[in-house]
């Protein structure tokens, strides 16, 4: 599906899957090998139902999970199904977000709604929303995974060998394509904040409310969500 602002860019050599010379030293060593802790700190952070009464759940895997098992929405798959990419996967939540619609809708969605190709939808409607940062279920496949094996294969006998290096280097390409997708996922969202900010016209989201509220209120000021939704108003946008 195609979009306006394009999210593919050119991934540094090193991190290539491919490259079975790659100095593991190096891997860990990086800035960014501390990801374990950034997709935790995400994935932990109180995340808003998507259906229904609002409630506040701990986490993102509890907020889908309790709308999987009560309605029977799977937002990941549904993602994975549409084929969305990572702008349209901003749009459809933010429309979830803006427009609280029925899990049959949803349900029902082509990926072909105008909301796909709106712009608008790129606008967080919630500050920092735990649901932009879900994960690509397909993002973190490892390709020699997918590959159906025969059932004779399926495992080894006790008369077969394991070679240790070989099960070394897969585990070294796994990790290295999995470090590719995280670094892909995180100058995403760097993209994706950069669109916002120069849309709204100000450092960040964040800012604008305060400018809105006078630095006043909190969440549960109702002047702090009226000032969300002043946004696109403001932005000359419609959402």
């Amino acid at each position: 599906m195609s979009t306006q602002a394009s999210s593919s860019k050119a991934s540094p050599a090193y991190f290539s899957p491919d490259n079975d010379d790659f100095d593991d030293a190096e891997l860990y060593d990086s800035d960014d090998n501390k990801f374990d802790d950034w997709v935790e700190e995400e994935e932990n952070k109180p995340c808003l139902s998507l259906f229904g009464p609002e409630k506040m759940f701990e986490s993102l895997e509890a907020a889908l999970e309790d709308t999987k098992k009560n309605t029977g929405v799977d937002l990941g798959a549904l993602c994975s199904m549409l084929e969305l990419d990572f702008y349209d996967r901003m749009r459809l939540v933010n429309f979830l977000r803006k427009q609280r619609p029925t899990p049959d809708v949803v349900a029902g969605l082509t990926g072909r709604e105008p909301f796909f190709s709106d712009d608008a939808y790129l606008i967080p409607a919630i500050e920092d929303d735990p649901l932009l940062h879900m994960p690509q279920d397909d993002a973190w496949s490892d390709d020699d995974d997918t590959v159906p094996k025969p059932a004779s294969a399926a495992a080894p006998s006790s008369s077969q060998s394991i070679d240790p290096s070989r099960e070394l280097r897969r585990a070294n390409r796994a990790i290295r394509s999995l470090q590719q997708q995280l670094s892909q996922a995180r100058q995403d969202l760097v993209d994706y904040k950069g669109i916002v900010n120069k849309t709204l016209g100000v450092s960040d989201v964040k800012q604008w409310v305060e400018m809105k509220t006078g630095g006043e209120g909190g969440r549960e000021d109702p002047q702090y969500f009226d000032a969300y939704e002043d946004v696109a108003d403001d932005a000359n946008l419609e959402i």
